[in-house]
């Protein structure tokens, strides 16, 4: 991730390398991983219908498309740096609902890899930058390096999948030639790939977990406008090779973490509309017409490839480990770009599409990342580095009702299906429709009662109906006073905010609901 540029700022090497295993290694700097009830009751039917619908123009030499975001050729990073990170078995069901069937770990707590044992969910898991320094050969006995590689591999990979976690891949770093460290870095990569591998063959893993060493394109590439001139950077291409030969042998593929957004900040002559990939602002190369900076940027390293390794490059598939665009926080980071990059770049690739150049490669994609993440690093960076979620750190989603995006076409989320016990009354409740924002039954009622006084206070809620005299007061405190007192009070809230779902949190004590939970018509909660 482009966060990592900072690392660079520090003045010693030793310095640098442990900011960068930071970043990389996706460390935990706070919370907890126990689930609570309260967490699991309000979400555990989160529902996200994500569907990418592809709308790109007929000069892209793309064909309109519609396919699921969850499709063979779609998955999502699961990021682990929020202040509130929801229960794993909530998010499991986030990802079963949405349809999503891979996901990638920078950091995979114990009890996220639990909740995904026994799903068809494939899953990719991460060696960290100072472990693959720890198993390279490079520095230290091949012996050293295997019984290393084994120990790693027997607690990371083989303990998982003997209690049923579907590891399918396993990436070796993550980007370890990041902004000059290609020379300082770069000799302990393949060596540590291939111990790796070594004791994936001792445990006979290496035709079922693939091994893949994620790059970031700064330091990878030289020139790539236009994508016919692309090569490699000189200092990488023996490194690139081995590696090329490397996972043509082992039938892998190369990944690579590609952003335009990043590129846009950093090159204020790309055309943002570009970039995004809204039609009508491509451009031609060699007769292949671009419609978006994306597939430009994939076919770049397709043909770097080939020059790199002519005899043996067809045989390597390309994956991105990493593309998206955040939503706040920046030049050109608004909602209606992220939602637009995914329509017009991300979404022919989620149906199997290829690229103008090479259109029957198909190309899977980790869209970054699944939640916005509150401890994510921004000083010197910017805050855009907290808005790259499809959802809000509380798992609604932020696309609900955009209908003029295309994707993600969501359903507002946050307990929409089931939530018949969640609502105070509910057999009593009216007929009409909408959307509200109740207390999860089982919070905790000191946190109701800080959530209560926080809405009603410098919250701005408009709380007078549960005041003393007030149409609900005496009937919304008949049972589960504070619960309800709460309900009412998040739910006036949230349709202040404009039916935003990230207002409908409340430290994971508010789930959103379609049920009335007005007790009659004389105690009505205000409604979408």
């Amino acid at each position: 991730m482009a966060g990592r540029k900072y690392c660079f700022l520090m003045d010693t090497l030793q310095s640098q390398l442990f900011c960068i295993f930071f970043f990389a290694s996706g460390l935990f700097l706070g919370g907890t991983w126990t689930a609570d009830a309260a967490n699991s009751t309000a979400l555990a039917n989160t529902t996200l219908a994500l569907n990418i619908t592809a709308n790109s123009s007929t000069p892209s030499g793309r064909s309109n498309s519609t396919a699921s975001v969850g499709a063979n050729y779609v998955g999502v990073n699961w990021g682990v740096l929020s202040s509130q990170p929801l229960p794993g078995n909530v998010t499991v069901r986030i990802l079963q609902d949405a349809g999503f069937t891979s996901v990638k770990f920078f950091s995979a707590p114990p009890e996220y890899l639990r909740a995904l044992a026994n799903t068809s969910i494939e899953v990719q898991v991460l060696m960290p930058l100072d472990q693959v320094m720890n198993v390279s050969s490079y520095n230290q006995s091949l012996a050293l390096a295997h019984t290393n590689a084994l120990a790693w591999v027997d607690a990371n990979v083989v303990l998982w999948i003997r209690q049923g976690v579907n590891i399918t891949s396993l990436a070796v770093g993550n980007e370890p030639f990041v902004l000059g460290l290609n020379v300082t870095f770069g000799a302990y990569v393949m060596p540590a790939v291939r111990s790796v591998y070594f004791a994936l063959q001792q445990r006979g893993l290496n035709d079922t977990v693939k091994l893949t060493v994620p790059m970031d394109a700064g330091s990878t590439f030289g020139n790539t406008y236009p994508p016919s001139v692309s090569e490699f950077q000189e200092p990488m291409k023996p490194i690139l090779l081995d590696m090329l030969q490397f996972l043509a042998q082992t039938r892998s593929f190369l990944t690579l973490n590609l952003y335009p957004f990043v590129s846009l900040k950093y090159d204020n002559t790309i055309d943002i509309d570009f970039a995004v990939g809204r039609p009508g602002h491509g451009f031609t190369d060699q007769g292949y017409y671009y419609s978006d900076l994306l597939s430009a940027q994939i076919d770049a390293t397709y043909i770097a490839m080939n020059k790199l390794y002519p005899q043996g490059a067809q045989n390597v598939s390309l994956q991105l480990g990493e593309t998206g665009w955040p939503s706040a926080g920046g030049y050109g980071a608004t909602l209606q770009n992220a939602s637009d990059y995914l329509t017009y770049s991300v979404s022919p690739l989620a149906g199997g599409q290829g690229t103008p150049r090479y259109p029957n490669r198909t190309v899977k994609s980790y869209i970054f990342a699944l939640f916005d993440e509150d401890l994510k690093y921004t000083i010197g960076i910017g805050d855009y580095e907290l808005h790259w979620g499809l959802l809000y750190a509380n798992g609604t989603s932020k696309y609900a009702g955009n209908s003029s995006s295309g994707v993600p076409a969501a359903a507002p989320s946050g307990a929409l299906s089931n939530t018949t016990a969640l609502a105070p009354s509910a057999a009593n409740s009216t007929s009409r429709t909408g959307t509200w924002c109740i207390a999860v039954s089982s919070a905790d009622s000191q946190q109701l009662t800080a959530g209560l006084n926080y809405a009603c206070g410098p919250g701005g809620a408009d709380c007078t109906a549960i005041q003393p005299g007030g149409p609900c007061y005496v009937q919304l405190g008949v049972a589960n006073r504070v619960q309800s007192f709460a309900s009412y009070a998040y739910n006036s809230y949230y349709q202040s905010h404009k039916l935003d779902p990230g207002a409908c949190f409340f430290n994971n004590t508010a789930v959103l609901t379609r049920v009335d939970p007005s007790p009659n018509s004389s105690c009505q909660y205000p409604s979408s």
